[in-house]
């Protein structure tokens, strides 16, 4: 027998469905892990540049030893006129038939085949390039927005703290314990703030919208997280694998080392271009109905010989080519080999700054709440001293979510530098 639920009842059941409910948004949120693959899934350039590479692998094949053939067909007529100017009655006829075979130069076939698979390797570098933009960009929007964002919350937390202090300083000014002069320079600092919030609040807005725009998906859906927190893992980094590492994953070393390896066979085409090598072969049938019905059969080969005439320079172009696309990338390596050290003594120096500015900011957070705790005692947790001393935690807070980003940024730059897949700033979800 049905039952007139209980008001206790309803009100599980209300609070079962707003907690689904809450958690079912919970679940739409993208992290950055889901933000990374939607930006990889929907842009458009690097769908092109995937489609650019697909392409030329599924066209990719084998050259043959042999170019398309060659068929000669003819037919002639000859006809003797007599003195009476009347011809005779059965013409001399000729029919021809022959076949051009034209195979292809060994050295030439080599080096078309290794210049196929430099260009395929090539746009896969293309598409390496893209990929890597696309996700720094990611990471730069995303970790962005999260340090706006944090400082954003640390910010409103000072602000509601001013707002205490000005009830304070107000109830003082109505009794005439302090004068408008005394009360105005802490009225000027909240008015600051109130405009350093809106500035930060348009800043975190613009950067997600950005993201968005990226990712393809909606601001609301991003899920802000607040940047990890540093410690003596966040620098315990391979420093001294980086410089064997970054030349073999720096797309841009790998594209000059491929331009050397085709500036390469450009000039083993060259060379087999001044080599002595067949024409064409040919092979062909001639028959007559002439009296005596005469048949022929033929056979000819027909050789280059490029030696007789000059090559204008041609080869003389493709070697120092050659030179000049090794000295760029040496040049290349070199100034790679100047960033990653650059990048490990910035890491090192910051470091050491982390370490220096995080005993001090923890030695003074832990006084500053060993005063806030006394004060609460004595029941002046309202009073200026109070207040003073909880925004200056919070101060010590931004100054600490500041040494975060730096570090974030500096991980970015590292990645810029070494291109290395474990580099980027990762999630903490």
């Amino acid at each position: 027998m049905w039952k007139c639920p209980t008001s206790l009842t309803i009100i599980l059941l209300f609070a079962s469905f707003t907690a689904k409910g809450a958690a079912t948004t919970q679940e739409q949120k993208l992290g950055l892990p889901a933000l990374v693959a939607h930006a990889l899934e929907s842009n458009p350039e690097l769908e092109w540049a995937r489609q650019s590479l697909e392409g030329l692998r599924d066209s990719r094949g084998e050259l043959g030893w042999w170019d398309a053939p060659e068929v000669r067909i003819g037919y002639g007529r000859d006809t003797a006129v007599a003195d009476t100017l009347r011809s005779r009655t059965y013409p001399d006829s000729q029919y021809e038939a022959s076949i051009r075979l034209f195979p292809k130069n060994p050295l030439e076939r080599k080096a078309l085949n290794k210049l196929q698979s430099i260009q395929i390797q090539l746009q896969d570098v293309v598409r390496r390039e893209t990929q890597g933009k696309v996700l720094q960009l990611v990471y730069l929007l995303y970790w962005e927005a999260c340090g706006i964002d944090a400082e954003l919350e640390l910010r409103k937390e000072i602000n509601r703290l001013y707002e205490k202090k000005s009830a304070g300083l107000q109830l003082l000014l109505d009794q005439g314990q302090i004068s408008l002069a005394q009360s105005l320079p802490k009225q000027m600092k909240q008015i600051e703030l109130s405009i350093v919030l809106d500035e930060l609040t348009a800043q975190r807005d613009e950067a997600v919208e950005d993201l968005a725009a990226l990712c393809g998906v909606e601001p609301a859906a991003i899920l802000l997280e607040i940047p990890p927190e540093l410690s003596e893992a966040s620098f315990s980094l391979p420093f001294k694998t980086w410089k064997q590492l970054a030349p073999k994953s720096r797309t841009d070393l790998n594209k000059s080392a491929l331009q050397v390896e085709e500036a390469q066979v450009a000039r083993e085409l060259v060379s087999a271009d001044r080599m002595v090598w067949i024409d064409h072969l040919q092979t062909g049938y001639e028959v007559s109905n002439a009296p005596g019905d005469r048949d022929q059969a033929s056979l000819q080969i027909a050789l280059r010989l490029p030696f007789l005439v000059s090559d204008q320079g041609e080869k003389i172009r493709a070697v120092k080519n050659v030179q000049a696309y090794r000295a760029q990338n040496e040049l290349k390596r070199q100034l790679v080999n100047r960033e990653v050290e650059g990048l490990i003594k910035t890491f090192r120096s910051l470091h050491r700054r982390w370490q220096v500015q995080a005993a001090s900011i923890h030695a003074i957070d832990k006084e500053l709440a060993s005063a806030i705790s006394k004060m609460e005692k004595q029941g002046a947790s309202l009073d200026a001293a109070s207040l003073d001393a909880q925004i200056a935690r919070v101060e010590l807070k931004l100054k600490s979510l500041q040494l975060r980003a730096d570090y974030q940024r500096l991980r970015l730059k590292a990645d810029t530098i070494l291109q290395l897949e474990d580099i980027l700033p990762q999630s903490t979800d």
